[in-house]
């Protein structure tokens, strides 16, 4: 039932009150798989779920956050193709030693999952007075991660957060 009701809604919406041309029903077409594969985004890669909330400003709050994460996914998609990211294909087609692999563009997926590997650690220091020094440090980017942030124009901090006592 659904299905159904999802078809006449794109069908009314796109032939009535116009009139009918296909490139009104192929560009509304186009937006639904745009939208779905935003959900597939959201569900997928950045792993937000539906969530049953008990009050009105939380399930807003939630839609907001939902909203917020797919822009910035949409936002660094816009900046590697802007940017003229590549992946860098090592392994060629043994079935085809001939052809090379071509870069395809790197995509947001990509990204997040090189960017993922960098690394951070607490360094811990004994002071002369008896005390532990915690040292918050962020690690040397491996040349495909310095390669992502370049290009994307980023830099990371040394540290992340004021060094403490503990």
């Amino acid at each position: 039932m659904r299905n159904e009701f999802t078809k006449w809604e794109i069908k009314t919406r796109v032939f009535s009150g116009r009139k009918s041309q296909a490139g009104n029903c192929w560009e509304t077409y186009i937006q639904l798989t745009v939208v779905e594969r935003a959900f597939r985004v959201l569900k997928s890669e950045l792993l937000l779920r539906p969530v049953w909330h008990h009050y009105s400003g939380r399930t807003e709050a939630h839609v907001m956050i939902c909203v917020l994460a797919y822009a910035l996914w949409k936002t660094l998609d816009h900046l590697a193709k802007q940017a003229g990211l590549k992946t860098l294909i090592r392994k060629p087609d043994p079935r085809r030693p001939t052809a090379s692999p071509k870069p395809r563009p790197m995509t947001p997926e990509a990204i997040l999952r090189e960017l993922r590997k960098i690394e951070i650690g607490d360094i811990l220091l004994e002071t002369t007075a008896g005390q532990t020094l915690a040292l918050r440090r962020v690690a040397r980017p491996k040349p495909e991660q310095a390669r992502i942030l370049e290009a994307l124009k980023l830099s990371i901090p040394e540290r992340l957060s004021p060094d403490r006592q503990m």
